[in-house]
Parts: C-alpha cells; structure tokens; sequence
C-alpha cells in the first residue's frame, strides 16, 4: 500500500473518524488526527487505528510549552507506538520531544510555520 496518501480525520469527534476510516477501508493505510479531535477521543481512535486496524498515524499536535513539559508529554504519546508526532520547530521543543521520544519507533515531525499564515503575517512578526 502506498504510504504517501495521509488522510485528515478532521471531523468533529472519535466516533465519526472511526466511520470515516471504516469506509474508506483497505484503501487508505495513513491518518491524521489533530488536535482540534483531542477533546473528541481523537488520543484512543489514535490507538484504536494503529492496534487493532493496523493502520499508521500522523498526530498533529504541534506540542510547544517548556522542555520539561513536552518532553513528558511525548513521553505519553510514544506509549501508543503511533507514526508521527508534530512539535513547534523552536530548537528547546524539538530536543524536548527527541528526549520523550527516546527508545521509540515514533518520529518527530517540527512544524516551522502554520499553514494559515501569509507574507504580512511572518512580515509583522
């Protein structure tokens, strides 16, 4: 199966990603889930994607907060033996995640600049 389709189960919570992914079936073999499905049960269809449907997982998160804390909470996210994980590109959060991460097959993706910015937004800032 071809890995390079990744398919956003951007929908409103668990249960409807899960019907999404069940009929698209056998054709897809890669998902997103982002944050905005976090509060959804998006962590256990996560879960439920990768062990019991085989499928790989992309968890678009974007973690950033003091090394401490992101290091700790990838940590907990790589227990769930998912794909990739996106962190905020600053250098302390990548080496943060890196550490969480130590040990396990899950790789860090650092996300350098948001899709929703334009030109005038990165020349104000």
């Amino acid at each position: 199966m071809d890995d390079r389709l990744i398919v956003a189960l951007d929908v409103p919570n668990a249960l409807v990603g899960l019907e999404l992914a069940e009929k698209i079936g056998d054709a897809v073999n890669f998902y997103k889930i982002g944050l905005g499905m976090l509060t959804g049960g998006g962590l256990a269809l996560a879960n439920e994607l990768k062990q019991e449907h085989g499928k790989r997982i992309f968890l678009d998160m974007k973690f950033f907060d003091i090394g401490a804390t992101v290091e700790s909470a990838v940590r907990g996210i790589a227990q769930y033996d998912l794909d990739f994980l996106t962190v905020h590109g600053d250098p302390h959060v990548v080496r943060a995640a890196k550490q969480g991460a130590s040990g396990k097959d899950l790789k860090i993706l650092a996300v350098t600049i948001l899709t929703s910015l334009d030109r005038a937004d990165l020349d104000a800032g």
